[in-house]
């Protein structure tokens, strides 16, 4: 399945705007992939092989990953559309917890598909969490809202 091509299309097709790109790439990303649960309970040389996982967006055939793969997909994705962004790692335990830093239009946006389930909570249509802005700005809010209703009505 060429994953990639798939969201290329969609987002051609409809014109989105940056902040609609971004938005829209998160909740794919989340929609298309779970969390590899091996990453809690597996071996050492196991959690190594689930956390530095490459997936090959061209012919997706594994749908489990963990939070720095996830993270390498939708800062891969983003950079089609020339938009910037930076995987953060954080240390926990052996292996660090990453997610993804966006600056868009003065706004930091950290997208953490992993850390508070969102990509549970997409599949299940409910909001998310861990799509955030660092700074507290009622238009993100705003943009949030506009951004998924463009995606609901044009998808």
């Amino acid at each position: 399945m060429n994953f990639e091509a798939e969201v290329v299309r969609v987002i051609q097709d409809n014109n989105f705007d940056d902040f609609t790109k971004i938005r829209y790439i998160y909740r794919a990303v989340c929609a298309k992939f779970s969390y590899d649960v091996r990453m809690t309970i597996g071996n050492f040389d196991l959690k190594r092989e689930v956390y530095n996982k490459k997936i090959d967006l061209t012919n997706v055939k594994e749908f489990e990953i963990a939070c720095y793969t996830y993270c390498r997909i939708i800062v891969d994705l983003l950079s089609i559309f020339d938009i910037r962004a930076e995987i953060v790692r954080e240390v926990r335990g052996q292996f660090p917890h990453a997610y993804v830093i966006v600056n868009h239009k003065g706004m930091v946006l950290k997208l953490d598909p992993t850390k508070k389930h969102d990509t549970t909570r997409v599949k299940m249509g409910l909001p998310t969490y861990d799509f955030t802005t660092e700074v507290d700005d009622s238009s993100f809010s705003d943009n949030v809202e506009e951004a998924d209703s463009n995606y609901d009505k044009r998808c």
